[in-house]
């Protein structure tokens, strides 16, 4: 993780700051790991979002809230089906006690995560 350690001094007391820059939040159009729970009619929902920083530390972040932008065809059994086989959410998740929305898009295709902006 990148930080700076800012040393504050005053005549009485002696402070020690850390500042963390938004490294440790990932830039967007990158590959994340996703734990998340497939429901038998076809929804997707994400669950927790993890990923490595420029160090190779781990982050994870749970998911607060989320928010499916998908958009949806039946096929022949009744199963929701996303078109073009990309699902889309805007996801809420806390970050050093912020709240940011963040989107991921998951490509079935390919099985794999992307997040794609942060808000």
């Amino acid at each position: 993780m990148n930080y700076s350690i800012i040393y504050i001094f005053t005549i009485r007391t002696y402070v020690r700051i850390i500042i963390v820059t938004m490294s440790s939040v990932p830039e967007p159009n990158r590959p994340t790991e996703v734990i998340c729970q497939h429901k038998f009619n076809g929804m997707i929902i994400p669950i927790k979002i993890r990923f490595t920083d420029d160090d190779g530390e781990y982050h994870d972040y749970m998911i607060k809230g989320y928010r499916d932008r998908t958009t949806y065809s039946k096929n022949q059994s009744g199963h929701l089906h996303a078109v073009n086989d990309i699902w889309t959410f805007e996801c809420k998740i806390q970050v050093f006690g912020d709240m940011r929305i963040i989107s991921l898009l998951y490509n079935a295709r390919i099985n794999s995560w992307i997040l794609s902006q942060i808000h």
